[in-house]
């Protein structure tokens, strides 16, 4: 991976919520259609076999060990809609 960038807020709500971080990408079917998505959840990994375990200011960031990174690196940022907060992320090719 290139680089690992974490905004302000996010490693703020990260930190507040036990300072792991798990990447990994949800792979769906609906009739004839596939999805994949990328899903980030504030906690460690069930199975950490699968994942690469990154340290980063106070924060572990459990990457799955498939997916492909994009040339600028990895970016993850914080959404907020109300009161409802939400880590996103950007910088996985997720095309196949």
């Amino acid at each position: 991976m290139n680089t690992l960038t974490v905004s302000p807020e996010a490693r703020g709500y990260i930190l507040k919520n036990g300072g792991e971080v798990t990447i990994r990408m949800f792979k769906g079917q609906a009739g004839c259609c596939s999805m994949l998505s990328p899903v980030v959840e504030t906690r460690a990994p069930i199975d950490s076999e699968q994942f690469t375990a990154i340290q980063s200011d106070g924060i572990t960031l459990y990457l799955q060990k498939d997916l492909e990174i994009m040339p600028g690196g990895v970016t993850i940022g914080l959404n907020r809609l109300l009161w409802v907060k939400k880590l996103d992320i950007h910088g996985l090719d997720i095309l196949p």
